[in-house]
């Protein structure tokens, strides 16, 4: 038998909590498996499993953190029972419930919930699970957006992991429902908070060397496409996806786009933190790529162009410029420039930045009617 710690105990040592929480975690689990898979002689479709279930949840919406865990272990177990037709217990209704348990301010619960929906899921639900998680982010953007970061991170974790070689599942699946919801604000949020995981988290590392493959590869290409129209919504994000899949003249495009409109103050941060960025070890590509400014020509306007863009006195555009700086003396060293693959245009590019320009108008129109 497990006994609890005193509540003193607790307070004063998480390290004897956290060793209470995993040896509770495997006796519920035990209990669990003993109950439905071998503790009873009468056959499994004969417990209640509605009863069962009602228990569960309720547990699940009231207890506290612990009960919360157990009843996420439940869940995740019954999910693995199938009825003699063949299909499953959970429902609609069950799957809400696990849902409204993503605001716990408990990070195991969190974890837990994730894991839970996502087994839940699977394949056959995943668009369902998807387009569930962002309608909760919107309709309590004040508290959930908070913990989006936490929730993309483990979910990207979660599927790259059960979706071997397949970086682009979770990014592809949020960029095909995002555009979806009316109110721009939320989907630029998402947008933005995607963007940054994706330009500096080490995990997301997989998707990134996806996006830097040619955009002669069809992956890559159809990948950068779904993507883009979700990035569309935020235009400095399109810039970066541009910039780390080397589609210079695509970004010095948005660039272009960008200065003849007048740039918000919003605008401003973002485009400021981009230029941090391009310091960065992802972006060292970049850097390097300036050693050929020739073949460059079109990254080098897209650097010129964002340091034309931001106030002179930032930080990140005087670094950007000390860079841009030495391109004219790398051009002259050089008579001719070194061999090497052209830059390659993405095929559809026409078809994206008409779609580009038509989502930053439905923004634009948004805005207007929001104030």
């Amino acid at each position: 038998m497990i006994r609890r710690p005193p509540r003193s105990t607790l307070s004063s040592s998480s390290a004897a909590s956290d060793v209470y929480k995993r040896q509770y975690q495997r006796r519920v689990r035990g209990l669990v498996q003993e109950l439905l898979l071998e503790g009873t002689d009468a056959p499994l479709f004969s417990i209640n499993f509605k009863d069962l279930l009602d228990v569960v949840i309720t547990r699940l919406k009231l207890g506290e953190e612990l009960t919360r865990l157990a009843a996420l272990s439940w869940i995740a177990l019954i999910h693995s029972v199938k009825l003699p037709s063949g299909d499953r217990i959970l429902n609609d209704a069950l799957f809400a419930d696990v849902v409204s348990t993503l605001h716990s301010a408990s990070t195991d619960v969190l974890r837990a919930s994730l894991f839970t929906l996502s087994t839940v899921a699977g394949d056959e639900k995943f668009g369902h699970w998807i387009s569930s998680l962002l309608a909760e982010m919107s309709a309590h953007s004040a508290t959930m957006l908070v913990k989006a970061p936490s929730i993309f991170l483990q979910l990207q974790l979660l599927f790259q992991k059960t979706s071997q070689g397949c970086p682009e599942k979770l990014f592809l699946k949020v960029a095909e429902i995002l555009p979806t919801h009316r109110d721009t604000r939320f989907v630029c949020k998402v947008v933005v908070i995607l963007q940054t995981m994706l330009l500096t988290l080490q995990e997301f590392l997989p998707l990134r060397q996806l996006l830097r493959a040619s955009l002669t590869e069809e992956r890559t290409r159809v990948t950068f496409s779904n993507l883009f129209a979700c990035w569309a919504y935020d235009p400095v994000a399109a810039i970066g996806l541009c910039l780390l899949t080397s589609a210079f003249d695509e970004a010095f495009d948005l660039v272009s786009d960008l200065g003849e409109s007048e740039v918000t103050a919003h605008t401003l941060v973002q485009l400021d933190r981009t230029a941090q960025l391009i310091e960065s070890p992802v972006f060292c590509f970049l850097r390097t790529g300036l050693l050929r400014p020739r073949r460059n020509s079109a990254l080098v306007r897209t650097l010129f162009g964002i340091q034309m863009i931001l106030p002179q006195h930032s930080q990140p555009s005087q670094a950007l410029h000390h860079r841009l700086q030495c391109a004219p003396t790398i051009c002259a060293l050089s008579d001719k420039e070194e061999g090497g693959p052209p830059s390659v245009v993405h095929p559809e590019w026409s078809d994206l930045f008409r779609q580009y320009k038509a989502t930053q108008q439905k923004v634009a129109d948004f805005e207007r009617n929001y104030h």
